[in-house]
């Protein structure tokens, strides 16, 4: 399904970042998706603009887990390593 842009789906809005830094970000979003993020904001009793860095903000976090986890070893990966030092013979040395 194709997603026309249109002049009238255009969003702004505001990210905050730490110590008080904001960037504004401006996008153009297909008429059914503006209209659904206002219903939603309405729905949720919250400003179009929470919404939408709420959402940025959620999948920025979900990119970055997808990306950790590539980099990191996998607890299979780990198991097949086996001990480091072989432990066997503390059992004789304790009798």
């Amino acid at each position: 399904m194709e997603r026309r842009l249109t002049s009238g789906s255009f969003f702004s809005y505001v990210v905050h970042a730490m110590k008080r830094r904001v960037t504004m970000f401006s996008f153009r979003v297909a008429d059914e998706e503006a209209a659904e993020a206002r219903r939603w904001a309405e729905a949720l009793g919250i400003r179009r603009s929470e919404l939408l860095r709420e959402a940025l903000h959620r999948h920025l976090v979900r990119l970055r887990s997808e990306r950790d986890t590539e980099t990191e070893l996998s607890l299979g990966d780990i198991a097949d390593w086996g001990p480091a030092e072989d432990w066997a013979d503390w059992d004789v040395a304790t009798r």
